[in-house]
């Protein structure tokens, strides 16, 4: 049955290609409007008019720990998309296949990783989407 509450972060992942990215400790999906078109001119008495645009964007991105091994998505998969520009299929989901979703085409558009001293190696990739996004509903 699918979630009927607020749903804890810690149970969604971002998958690549149906499989989970490892070691993740967080994702998000953001998704940007058309905004607006700014048409002031000499007529316009200061007034600032404008029309609505058209388009939509959106993007992915989960940071983690950084860890040679894993069951999913390794932090090699990761780069080889990225130094390739592979369109993937990026998928925001919780483990529970009666949850709603984000799902869409993207590639990987930045990779980086941080080693700081005596503390714990992470990772962040961001994906940008290369059509809709869509949300399914289960």
């Amino acid at each position: 049955m699918a979630t009927s509450s607020v749903i804890n972060g810690t149970d969604f992942l971002i998958y690549v290609g149906g499989v989970s990215v490892s070691y993740s400790t967080s994702c998000s999906i953001t998704i940007t409007g058309p905004g607006t078109i700014d048409t002031q001119n000499k007529d316009s008495n200061n007034w600032i008019p404008k029309l609505k645009a058209k388009g939509y964007s959106w993007t992915a991105s989960a940071d983690g720990m950084y860890a040679l091994d894993g069951s999913g998505i390794s932090i090699r998969d990761i780069f080889d998309m990225f130094r390739n520009n592979e369109t993937v299929t990026i998928k925001m989901a919780t483990s529970d296949a009666a949850d709603a979703f984000f799902s869409g085409d993207a590639v990987a558009t930045s990779f980086s990783a941080d080693h700081p001293h005596n503390d714990a190696s992470t990772f962040s990739v961001e994906f940008e989407g290369l059509a809709n996004l869509t949300f399914i509903r289960t």
